[in-house]
Protein backbone atom coordinates (compact mmCIF):
# COMPACT_ATOMS: atom_id res chain seq x y z
CA UNK A 1 0.00 0.00 0.00
CA UNK A 2 3.03 2.28 0.74
CA UNK A 3 3.86 2.20 -2.82
CA UNK A 4 1.00 2.97 -4.60
CA UNK A 5 0.65 6.13 -2.45
CA UNK A 6 4.01 6.90 -3.41
CA UNK A 7 3.29 6.38 -7.38
CA UNK A 8 0.01 8.25 -6.52
CA UNK A 9 1.60 11.22 -5.55
CA UNK A 10 4.42 11.02 -8.44
CA UNK A 11 1.68 10.91 -10.58
CA UNK A 12 0.19 13.78 -9.04
CA UNK A 13 3.69 16.19 -9.10
CA UNK A 14 4.19 15.28 -12.87
CA UNK A 15 0.50 16.29 -13.75
CA UNK A 16 0.33 19.30 -12.08
CA UNK A 17 3.96 20.34 -12.98
CA UNK A 18 3.42 19.13 -16.53
CA UNK A 19 0.25 21.28 -16.71
CA UNK A 20 2.31 24.39 -16.01
CA UNK A 21 4.93 23.23 -18.57
CA UNK A 22 2.50 23.36 -21.44
CA UNK A 23 1.12 26.53 -20.40
CA UNK A 24 4.61 28.57 -20.77
CA UNK A 25 5.34 26.43 -23.90
CA UNK A 26 2.05 27.50 -25.18
CA UNK A 27 2.79 31.48 -23.52
CA UNK A 28 6.32 31.47 -25.24
CA UNK A 29 4.83 30.22 -28.53
CA UNK A 30 2.16 33.00 -28.98
CA UNK A 31 4.71 35.40 -27.78
CA UNK A 32 7.10 34.34 -30.69
CA UNK A 33 4.17 34.15 -33.38
CA UNK A 34 2.97 37.67 -32.56
CA UNK A 35 6.97 38.73 -33.01
CA UNK A 36 7.07 40.21 -29.10
CA UNK A 37 10.48 37.56 -29.03
CA UNK A 38 11.76 38.75 -32.69
CA UNK A 39 15.21 39.30 -32.34
CA UNK A 40 16.04 41.61 -35.33
CA UNK A 41 13.94 44.08 -33.23
CA UNK A 42 16.57 44.67 -30.39
CA UNK A 43 19.24 44.76 -33.03
CA UNK A 44 20.79 47.77 -33.36
CA UNK A 45 20.97 50.04 -36.88
CA UNK A 46 24.32 49.55 -38.48
CA UNK A 47 26.68 50.27 -41.38
CA UNK A 48 29.82 48.62 -41.57
CA UNK A 49 31.92 49.13 -45.09
CA UNK A 50 35.57 48.08 -45.24
CA UNK A 51 38.56 49.31 -47.00
CA UNK A 52 38.43 52.20 -48.04
CA UNK A 53 34.97 53.82 -47.32
CA UNK A 54 34.33 54.35 -44.01
CA UNK A 55 29.97 54.72 -43.73
CA UNK A 56 29.02 57.55 -41.35
CA UNK A 57 26.31 55.32 -39.28
CA UNK A 58 24.24 58.29 -38.27
CA UNK A 59 23.06 59.11 -41.41
CA UNK A 60 21.67 56.38 -43.06
CA UNK A 61 18.29 56.56 -43.73
CA UNK A 62 15.98 53.25 -45.60
CA UNK A 63 12.74 54.57 -46.93
CA UNK A 64 9.39 52.70 -47.80
CA UNK A 65 9.49 54.45 -51.56
CA UNK A 66 10.90 52.98 -55.00
CA UNK A 67 13.42 55.94 -55.41
CA UNK A 68 15.67 57.07 -53.16
CA UNK A 69 15.12 54.11 -51.23
CA UNK A 70 18.12 54.04 -49.16
CA UNK A 71 20.54 56.99 -48.31
CA UNK A 72 23.89 56.52 -46.39
CA UNK A 73 27.12 58.86 -45.74
CA UNK A 74 30.01 57.36 -47.31
CA UNK A 75 33.86 58.69 -47.33
CA UNK A 76 36.83 57.53 -49.23
CA UNK A 77 38.95 56.57 -46.11
CA UNK A 78 41.68 54.97 -48.52
CA UNK A 79 44.65 57.45 -48.01
CA UNK A 80 44.46 59.02 -51.57
CA UNK A 81 42.01 59.12 -54.36
CA UNK A 82 40.00 55.70 -55.63
CA UNK A 83 38.29 55.56 -58.83
CA UNK A 84 34.82 53.56 -58.77
CA UNK A 85 33.14 51.77 -61.02
CA UNK A 86 30.19 48.97 -61.53
CA UNK A 87 28.14 49.02 -57.88
CA UNK A 88 25.51 46.51 -56.95
CA UNK A 89 23.39 46.93 -54.17
CA UNK A 90 21.52 44.04 -53.09
CA UNK A 91 19.00 42.54 -50.28
CA UNK A 92 17.05 39.43 -49.90
CA UNK A 93 13.68 41.18 -48.93
CA UNK A 94 11.20 39.53 -51.13
CA UNK A 95 9.34 43.02 -51.59
CA UNK A 96 12.40 44.45 -53.49
CA UNK A 97 11.88 43.52 -57.02
CA UNK A 98 14.28 41.31 -58.29
CA UNK A 99 16.60 41.87 -55.31
CA UNK A 100 19.08 45.02 -56.85
CA UNK A 101 18.83 48.37 -56.73
CA UNK A 102 20.34 51.16 -58.91
CA UNK A 103 23.08 52.77 -57.29
CA UNK A 104 24.51 56.55 -57.69
CA UNK A 105 26.61 58.87 -55.65
CA UNK A 106 25.02 61.93 -55.31
CA UNK A 107 27.51 64.52 -56.33
CA UNK A 108 25.22 67.52 -56.46
CA UNK A 109 24.46 66.91 -52.77
CA UNK A 110 20.64 67.22 -53.21
CA UNK A 111 19.84 63.99 -51.69
CA UNK A 112 18.72 62.51 -54.43
CA UNK A 113 19.90 60.01 -57.81
CA UNK A 114 19.70 62.39 -60.75
CA UNK A 115 21.10 62.74 -64.01
CA UNK A 116 23.65 65.05 -62.60
CA UNK A 117 25.18 62.24 -60.25
CA UNK A 118 27.35 59.38 -60.64
CA UNK A 119 25.41 55.83 -61.57
CA UNK A 120 28.02 53.54 -60.20
CA UNK A 121 25.53 50.56 -61.18
CA UNK A 122 26.03 50.46 -64.74
CA UNK A 123 29.35 49.54 -66.86
CA UNK A 124 30.71 53.16 -67.56
CA UNK A 125 33.29 54.77 -66.87
CA UNK A 126 35.04 55.06 -63.72
CA UNK A 127 34.45 58.00 -61.20
CA UNK A 128 36.96 59.97 -59.32
CA UNK A 129 36.56 59.84 -55.40
CA UNK A 130 38.81 61.90 -53.51
CA UNK A 131 40.81 61.28 -50.24
CA UNK A 132 38.18 61.81 -47.29
CA UNK A 133 35.28 63.17 -49.83
CA UNK A 134 31.74 62.43 -48.01
CA UNK A 135 29.37 61.39 -51.05
CA UNK A 136 25.75 60.01 -49.96
CA UNK A 137 25.06 56.74 -51.95
CA UNK A 138 21.63 56.94 -52.88
CA UNK A 139 19.68 53.91 -53.86
CA UNK A 140 16.43 53.32 -56.05
CA UNK A 141 14.95 50.20 -55.57
CA UNK A 142 11.95 48.65 -57.27
CA UNK A 143 9.54 47.57 -55.10
CA UNK A 144 10.50 49.33 -52.17
CA UNK A 145 7.07 51.08 -51.49
CA UNK A 146 6.09 47.57 -50.05
CA UNK A 147 8.62 47.60 -47.06
CA UNK A 148 6.70 47.53 -43.75
CA UNK A 149 7.57 50.70 -41.73
CA UNK A 150 9.48 50.11 -39.05
CA UNK A 151 10.74 46.64 -39.48
CA UNK A 152 14.50 45.75 -40.18
CA UNK A 153 15.77 45.04 -43.70
CA UNK A 154 19.86 44.51 -44.41
CA UNK A 155 21.35 45.68 -47.66
CA UNK A 156 24.70 44.37 -49.13
CA UNK A 157 26.42 47.35 -51.21
CA UNK A 158 29.68 45.93 -53.55
CA UNK A 159 31.82 48.28 -56.09
CA UNK A 160 34.61 47.67 -57.34
CA UNK A 161 37.24 50.30 -57.29
CA UNK A 162 40.97 51.02 -57.90
CA UNK A 163 43.79 53.61 -56.45
CA UNK A 164 43.66 56.40 -58.55
CA UNK A 165 48.33 56.04 -58.49
CA UNK A 166 47.16 52.77 -60.26
CA UNK A 167 45.20 51.70 -63.25
CA UNK A 168 42.19 48.86 -63.71
CA UNK A 169 44.66 46.13 -63.72
CA UNK A 170 44.97 46.82 -59.54
CA UNK A 171 40.46 46.66 -59.25
CA UNK A 172 39.77 45.40 -55.92
CA UNK A 173 36.31 44.58 -54.77
CA UNK A 174 34.73 46.60 -51.69
CA UNK A 175 31.90 47.32 -49.94
CA UNK A 176 29.51 46.64 -46.45
CA UNK A 177 26.67 45.99 -45.49
CA UNK A 178 23.38 48.42 -44.20
CA UNK A 179 21.31 47.24 -41.71
CA UNK A 180 17.89 49.50 -40.28
CA UNK A 181 14.65 50.41 -39.95
CA UNK A 182 12.64 51.24 -42.49
CA UNK A 183 11.29 54.92 -42.34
Amino acid sequence: MNRSRKAQGALEFLMTYGWAFLVILFMIGALAYFGVLNPSRFLPDRCNFGTPFLCKTDQVAVRAQNTDTVLATVINNYGSSIFVYNGTFTTDSAAITGGACLICLDTNSDGSCTNADQNISTTGGAFEWEEGKAYTIVTNCPGAANLGSGSKIKFIFNVNWYPGSSSIAYKQTGGGEIYSAVQ
